[in-house]
């Protein structure tokens, strides 16, 4: 589904002058485009962890899954928290829960901008 989104940073008023409601400023794209960008621009704090509403498991249990990383293969620590072995792998290479590990996933974000660039 295409939606209709803004790309200037002054959308939310923060600045001086106001909200943007410069047209230039408006491209199409999805849903999916607009959770990159925040990624990508680092304004994806409100959506980390259990605060998504895709999320299935809590900071408390990724917190402990990643603290037992040197303990137990990722097998079995999915076992032990009742997650998914897709979400722990997710949890070792810091696709997810970066505020849980305090990894970063340079990999990710280079993988979202290389996606913006070649739009």
């Amino acid at each position: 589904m295409q939606i209709v989104r803004h790309k200037c940073k002054t959308l939310s008023g923060t600045d001086s002058h106001g909200a943007c409601c410069n047209p230039y400023h408006l491209e199409r794209g999805t849903c999916r485009d607009n959770i990159d960008d925040k990624i990508v621009d680092g304004d994806s704090k409100s959506t980390q962890g259990s605060k998504s509403h895709l999320s299935k498991y809590t900071e408390n249990q990724m917190k402990r899954a990643w603290s037992l990383k040197s303990q137990h293969p990722q097998k079995k620590r999915a076992e032990m928290f009742g997650v998914s072995i897709s979400a722990i792998k997710q949890l070792d290479t810091g696709w997810t829960w970066t505020h849980v590990t305090g990894l970063q996933n340079r990999h990710k974000i280079q993988t979202l901008k290389r996606r913006k660039l070649n739009k």
